[in-house]
């Protein structure tokens, strides 16, 4: 396995390129959504990294898409790649240690700084319990953009959170100048992130879809198929995504009657 951080050289010229990532929040939506877009994608897992502050962890492989994929061991903090779509997609499999937050967080963001992304969307999810009287009914999906973001999207044109009118989050109090990321309650690492990312002037958005406890692959799926509408990923259609085999050990059947 590799370090996360800046020193390792042996990566393609992923300049330009969209990186994706979870953070390990309630409801473990973001984990499960990048599954689906590592299956639906059938991308190609370029490195296993390694970090002193993530619990040690690994299990047999999660993803199908070939037999050296289903040999592999699944590792704490895995890297995969579509070249054709030039995205990278990254797998958090096991948490922080506590108080190794931090540490984390700045590791990423130099990894990160180093490949150039031209964005970074983060998926995340937000505890469906702390939600407020507005947010019972409707779209239960919330973003939030850095600046950097907001002013790409805005130079680049084309589909856009804005332009395909999701709602921003919204912040803890209208009457309050609080900033929209003091309310994303459960998400995790999500708010240190966006934090660390955008001292670095990297373009950060992070999608947040209402959640409750336990394995929610329906909001995965869910976020997986409206981040499909902005990036163009795969057809539109619900039969182009794919999921682990593995969820069939968990729910048999479930996904298939979510998508059908």
């Amino acid at each position: 396995m590799e370090q996360l951080d800046s020193s390792s050289t042996d990566y393609p010229d992923w300049s330009n390129w969209t990186l994706i990532l979870p953070c390990i929040s309630v409801g473990h939506v973001g984990q499960l959504a990048v599954d689906v877009l590592v299956t639906s994608l059938q991308a190609k897992r370029h490195a296993a990294l390694y970090h002193a502050s993530l619990y040690p962890v690994v299990g047999a492989g999660g993803y199908d898409s070939n037999d050296q994929e289903r040999s592999a061991l699944n590792m704490p903090l895995e890297v995969y790649a579509c070249n054709e779509k030039k995205m990278v997609l990254m797998q958090q499999r096991s948490p922080c240690v506590p108080g190794k937050q931090a540490e984390f967080c700045n590791s990423l963001k130099e990894w990160i700084s180093c490949r150039a992304f031209q964005q970074v969307i983060i998926l995340s999810s937000l505890d469906g319990q702390a939600r407020v009287d507005a947010q019972l009914t409707g779209d239960q999906l919330r973003y939030v953009c850095n600046t950097s973001a907001e002013q790409r999207l805005t130079s680049v044109g084309g589909p856009s959170p804005k332009a395909l009118q999701w709602l921003p989050l919204e912040a803890p109090l209208p009457t309050t100048d609080q900033p929209a990321t003091n309310s994303m309650i459960g998400s995790g690492l999500a708010k240190r992130l966006v934090a660390a990312l955008s001292e670095a002037d990297i373009a950060v958005t992070v999608l947040l879809p209402f959640s409750q406890a336990g394995m929610q692959c329906r909001e995965a799926l869910v976020t997986a198929y409206r981040l499909n509408q902005w990036l163009q990923m795969v057809k539109p259609e619900a039969s182009s995504f794919r999921w682990p085999h593995t969820w069939d050990a968990i729910s048999p059947g479930l996904a298939q009657a979510i998508m059908a």
